[in-house]
């Protein structure tokens, strides 16, 4: 049950998305400085509008568009990159899989240098920067 409810959440924002011309009332970029911060279900704006009067539903729907454009090219080149890797660590041998197994290591340092950083500075105890001095 749970996998077909995500598959028809899933399935609903990607033709909600790549029919956001058709589905759209207005364009989402027009201002229309009259119909200003309208609440939702406001005639004719389903999820109001913002402070320049454009659209809030047609805003959603086409920059799902984006979103999906931005996620569909990030698997495309992680895929194409990591292929690349891949083919170059099974032609050379041992080497580059030390390489490749030593990268996440600065990383997962540098996550846990800003997250004590973030800390400290959350704690307000001064100057932050004299605790990590580089």
């Amino acid at each position: 049950m749970k996998k077909w409810l995500g598959i028809s959440l899933t399935l609903a924002a990607l033709f909600s998305a790549l029919g956001a011309p058709w589905l759209a009332a207005h364009d989402p970029l027009r201002t229309d400085f009259a119909q200003s911060l309208k609440p939702p279900g406001a005639p004719g704006h389903p999820f109001g509008t913002d402070q320049l009067g454009r659209d809030l539903l047609a805003r959603l729907l086409h920059g799902a568009r984006l979103a999906l454009f931005i996620g569909g090219c990030t698997v495309i080149v992680t895929a194409i990159v990591g292929g690349i890797v891949l083919a170059h660590w099974m032609m050379r041998g041992r080497t580059l899989e030390a390489a490749i197994a030593r990268t996440p290591a600065p990383v997962i340092s540098a996550v846990w240098a800003v997250m004590a950083f973030a800390i400290v500075i959350a704690q307000g105890s001064g100057n932050a920067f004299i605790y990590f001095q580089f």
